[in-house]
């Protein structure tokens, strides 16, 4: 079956075209002609649209546009990589001093236009380096506080959402570097959070639930509803 292919021109401009596609486990798979328009668009700028659409009456169609808030590379390189918009917030460092309100201003602000928001805060990890434990709780509390906070207060006037909250690893101040033991989860879907018991977001408590998934990006197929 055909879906539609939406590329990014030189001058900014998109090059949409229907092309043949197949699924490759979890991969869209299409092919082209090496020097064709999509081609040479997708060499030069990796950011992609794919809309595919039921062919049988009343045509529903899925599409999903994402962005990326963080101050690190890798995560931008990431995101730039998967579609993403990459916004830039003034005051973000990556480091304790970032500006945690802001990331959240600018996050609600992008999921005004596009369905899907990566905000990434590095603030816990460099205090996992420096073995501050301290510093590593106040972190966290101004995530909870400056960011989780007004998500949750202002998402809802967007329409129907989900949230996804964790790390992408352990950084324990006793070790100063990376672990790779389980880290814990948290996905709010408000149409059920109401029916959730009460816990506290901790790897004690995760691990008490049985809740384990081995392959992380399941989770994102939970997160878009796809699974």
């Amino acid at each position: 079956r055909t879906a539609k292919i939406s590329t990014v021109r030189r001058d900014g401009r998109p090059h949409v075209v229907p092309v043949w596609f197949d699924l490759d486990g979890d991969d869209v798979v299409f092919t082209t002609w090496h020097e064709s328009v999509k081609a040479r668009t997708l060499r030069r700028d990796p950011r992609v649209c794919v809309c595919v659409d039921d062919e049988t009456p009343p045509y529903a169609f899925v599409i999903v546009e994402g962005s990326v808030i963080s101050a690190v590379d890798l995560v931008n390189g990431l995101g730039r990589l998967a579609g993403l918009e990459r916004i830039k917030v003034p005051g973000a460092t990556g480091f304790l001093d970032t500006d945690y309100a802001a990331k959240a201003r600018y996050g609600l602000k992008a999921l005004e236009r596009r369905d899907f928001l990566l905000l990434h805060i590095e603030a816990p990890d460099e205090a996992g380096h420096m073995g501050r434990a301290d510093l590593k709780r106040e972190a966290i509390e101004r995530i909870d506080e400056l960011i989780i906070g007004p998500l949750l207060r202002d998402l809802p006037a967007l329409g129907e959402f989900r949230l996804l909250l964790m790390p992408d690893h352990a950084t324990p101040c006793k070790l100063k570097t990376h672990s790779n033991e389980p880290v814990p989860f948290a996905m709010l879907a408000p149409a059920s959070s109401s029916h959730a018991p009460a816990r506290r977001y901790t790897e004690a408590e995760a691990a008490r639930t049985g809740v384990s998934v081995t392959d992380g990006y399941r989770l994102i197929e939970s997160l878009l509803g796809t699974r």
